[in-house]
């Protein structure tokens, strides 16, 4: 039976997408050595080790070199195992069947999903730098260390990075969550069961009532509801409100997980050398566009606030409690911060480490 999801289609559309924006030329964009890259990121693992007081249990990943496309090949790879189940429930509803059956509406909602999995996907794989790729659902595959060059050298074009220096401090950040995964023993299955619980729900919500209607505002509107999709609200109605609650716990792990890497390569910059980078980054996603207009309509903008929100947690904690505290995030599950302890970070050091929120 054919997948609901036409992903074919969105990989055209998301590599077309992403094709749009190329880096400038000159000496900045010359390719970058791939032997280099990966010793840099070797290079960088004792730092980030000696900053976190994480030890890893087995031997990070390489650095590899990729495109966009093929960026968007690995992100493909994992949404397809995120969607099985909801593509399951999909395919077995039975709505529609008046307006010439599910095999009439399963060409709208493949194309209507592949038009907003292509936009997310397309604009993201302009902007996004690098990746530690785990999976999290679906069967187990290594994990891979990947910086995406085209999008490395338009950053040092467009913002006049010294070029050593940028892939540094990117690779600070990526090998800061290699080390994450390969240190926490339960992060990377405490994910995937929130995860792979918010996909059951989901798939239970289409299989339903919740799906039925979905699915008939495609057959009746479809042009209506492929404009709602790229808003991101095709997901939200997908997922159903009862599974609503499922996605704050992710947020704040995923939140927090971002927001430690940030603050690692704080530390690891002893010097201060990367302040003007961070900066440089900040400026160009604030001013907007094109891009960061659309990344806002697909619910990004409220992930780049929780990823900020999670630096300002760990801030907060070693501030107030010092670095052994939040190192504590990573003893057990129990011990991570909920959304509402991500703005109220002494709250979770009474909670968690027991020092009080006193003056």
């Amino acid at each position: 039976m054919k997948a609901p999801i036409d992903w074919a289609l969105a990989r055209r559309m998301s590599a077309g997408i992403a094709s749009l924006e190329a880096p400038g030329r000159g000496p900045a964009t010359l390719p970058i050595d791939a032997d280099w890259m990966r010793e840099t990121s070797r290079e960088v693992e004792p730092l980030v080790v000696a900053a976190t007081g994480l030890e890893p249990r087995r031997e990070l990943p390489g650095g590899e070199l990729i495109s966009r496309a093929e960026w968007i090949d690995v992100a493909l790879v994992s949404l397809k195992d995120a969607t099985a189940l909801v593509e399951e429930g999909l395919a077995e509803t039975s709505v529609g069947e008046t307006s010439g059956g599910p095999g009439f509406l399963r060409p709208v909602v493949g194309a209507v999903a592949a038009a907003e999995i292509a936009a997310a996907l397309g604009l993201i794989a302009r902007k996004v730098l690098g990746q530690y790729d785990i999976a999290l659902v679906g069967p187990e595959r290594p994990p891979r260390l990947l910086y995406v060059e085209p999008n490395l050298l338009g950053s040092i074009s467009e913002l006049g990075f010294e070029r050593a220096h940028f892939l540094r401090w990117v690779a600070l950040h990526e090998v800061t969550h290699a080390v994450q995964f390969s240190s926490v023993p339960w992060l990377r299955e405490h994910l995937s069961q929130m995860v792979s619980e918010l996909i059951a729900g989901t798939s239970r919500h289409v299989g339903g009532e919740g799906g039925a209607s979905v699915l008939s505002k495609l057959a009746s509107a479809p042009r209506e509801t492929a404009r709602a999709a790229l808003r991101g609200e095709l997901v939200n109605a997908l997922a159903g409100p009862e599974n609503a609650a499922l996605l704050d716990p992710i947020q704040a792990t995923m939140a927090v997980v971002e927001g430690h890497a940030e603050w690692t390569m704080d530390v690891a910059d002893e010097q201060g050398e990367f302040a003007s980078l961070r900066e440089g980054l900040e400026s160009r996603r604030d001013r907007g566009g094109l891009a960061a207009n659309v990344l806002r309509l697909l619910g990004f903008e409220q992930k780049l606030r929780q990823y900020r929100l999670g630096r300002a947690f760990c801030l907060a904690v070693v501030d107030h409690a010092g670095p052994d505290a939040l190192r504590a995030v990573w003893d057990r599950p129990e011990n991570l911060p909920t959304l509402t302890e991500l703005e109220a970070p002494r709250d979770w050091c009474d909670r968690v480490v027991g020092v009080g929120s006193g003056a």
